[in-house]
This record gives structure tokens, sequence and C-alpha cells, in this order.
């Protein structure tokens, strides 16, 4: 018989990490501890859901896509979420756009219904200058979303796509060809990284404007990244440039994740960074090399043991 004051059945708090209903369900779902102990309300667990990491130059990678199932009790979450990188194409082309880059420092989970989960992939690199290369694919959590990369301009007469970051100029001597400009849907609460795709007149002759990075603009580089959550993501791809009208210097991808653009005889663009959201790097012209794929997507999500704000 129990005593006066005693309780029968079972109970879950939900404020304790590795004990209570919370912890439980952030062991069940793949969570784990980066900070504290399982047993503290103030514990930061972490998740990662990755892109693909498969095809070449010329395939536009499929999204991969998850489910994160409800809370028992109330949860907020930091959110790091990434889209696919955009493609570039052949010589004297621009370079891809890295994908957009979101921040949400408190999102807060549903207790009721799962949450969806995409990460988009990276858009394919085309096989020649004239050939179109393609955006990335946008990435989305619950409610949030961002935009892929815009692919980069192709020579001659292009200018760079918009998307997350925009796509590179190209770099044709006939005229005057912008990057795309960084293009973000709304997500209030959170905050978004993007810029333009870099433009013909910030570029040397014969060189093909780099992509938009989450960091910095393109110009005759790729943009540079950003960290978030102790992570680097969205560099810009490299612009293209020209063998046998003198020397010209490489267009480097930005950093954390954009693709190299070519510089000397029969190379292709190098791909994005998979799981980075990078820009591809445009092929080397004359003869024709193909430019490189964007990098699919990323998510990074965290949570306190006790589903308070971290």
């Amino acid at each position: 018989m129990p005593f006066l004051g005693s309780f029968t059945g079972s109970r879950a708090f939900g404020g304790f990490g590795g004990g209570g209903s919370l912890g439980v369900w952030l062991q069940q779902e793949g969570f784990s501890v980066i900070s504290g102990t399982a047993g503290s309300p103030s514990a930061v667990w972490e998740k990662t859901y990755s892109g693909s990491t498969s095809g070449g130059w010329n395939v536009t990678q499929s999204a991969n896509n998850y489910t994160l199932s409800y809370p028992p009790v109330p949860a907020v979450v930091q959110v790091v979420l990434v889209a696919g990188g955009g493609g570039a194409c052949g010589g004297l082309s621009g370079g891809g756009g890295a994908g957009g880059v979101l921040y949400h420092p408190a999102y807060t989970l549903s207790t009721t219904s799962s949450t969806s989960i995409s990460i988009g992939g990276g858009g394919s690199g085309s096989s020649a200058h004239w050939a179109d290369a393609v955006n990335g694919n946008g990435s989305s959590f619950g409610t949030l979303s961002c935009n892929g990369g815009g692919r980069g301009g192709k020579w001659s007469g292009e200018y760079g796509h918009p998307g997350g970051s925009g796509g590179g100029g190209n770099a044709h001597w006939g005229g005057y060809y912008g990057g795309g400009s960084s293009q973000a849907p709304s997500n209030p609460g959170a905050t978004h990284y993007g810029n333009r795709g870099g433009n013909k007149n910030e570029c040397p002759s014969y060189i093909g404007a780099g992509g938009g990075g989450a960091g910095q603009h393109g110009y005759s580089q790729g943009g540079a990244g950003t960290v978030l959550l102790g992570r680097g993501f969205g560099g810009g791809g490299g612009g293209g440039s020209h063998y046998g009208w003198g020397y010209y210097p490489p267009s480097y991808g930005g950093s954390y994740g954009g693709g190299r653009g070519t510089q000397w005889h029969h190379n292709p663009g190098v791909s994005g960074s998979d799981n980075q959201g990078g820009g591809g790097g445009n092929g080397h012209h004359s003869p024709e090399n193909p430019g490189g794929r964007g990098g699919s997507g990323f998510c990074v999500v965290r949570c306190r043991g006790d589903g308070q704000q971290i």
C-alpha cells in the first residue's frame, strides 16, 4: 500500500536532459551531447542533416529528406540551414553562387506535428561556354527555407543568375555583364547570409567573375563563405579563364566550399563542396572544359536539455 503523498504509475520530467522525457526524445532522434552532461538541463545537444554526395559535374543532385518527430514538451532550437550551390558553365563564364545560408537562434518545435527537413542538392555544371548550368536547389526546415545558389552567367552575353548567393557574370569583352542578385525568402526571426555575384568590371580581361558567397560578394574570385555554430559554409565558385592569350591569374573559389575556376589547358572546373553549399567553379576555355556543379546543402540543429533557448 502506498504511503500518503506517494506517487504511483509513471511520470516524465521534461526539463532534465538525460533522464527526462525530452532527454529520451533527443537520444531517440539521434542527437549527441556537445556541451555539459546528458543529465543536466543546461546540456547542449546537436544533430546534423547531410545533403547528397553523389554525382559528377553534369549531375543536379537530388534532395535528401528527413523527418524530426515532435518533442514531448516544448523545445526551442538553434537552426543553421544551407541550400545547394549553383553550377558553372564552360570557359570564360561566371562561377556559381553559393547556396543561401540561414541562421535562426530560437525556432520553436511543434509538440503536435513532426518537422519535415529537406536538404537541397547542388545544380549541375555545363559542358561548354554556350550551354546553361543549373541553379542549386533550396533547403527547408519546418517553416524555414533558403534558396539555392544562382548559376554562373554563360559566355558570351549573359548575366549571373539570382539565388541564395548570385552567380558571377561572364567575361565577354563586348558588354557589361553583372552578377546575379542575392535573394532570400521571408523567415521571421532568422538571419540570411548571401551576396551578389561578381561583375565583369571587377575582373581582369578574359576572366569570368566569381559567384557570390555567404560572407562576401563575388569579384575576380568567388566570394568568401561564413562560419556559424563552428562550421564554415557558402563559398562562391571561381570564374573561368582563357589559355593562349597571355597569362591570366586563376579565379579561386571562396572559402568554405567554393570550387576553383580553372587556369590551365584542358582542365574542368572544380565542383563546390558537398555539405557546404559551395558554388561550382568555371571550366577552362579553348578547348572547352566543363564547369563544376554546386555542392549540396546541410543543416545543424541544437537544443538544450530543458528545451529552453540556448
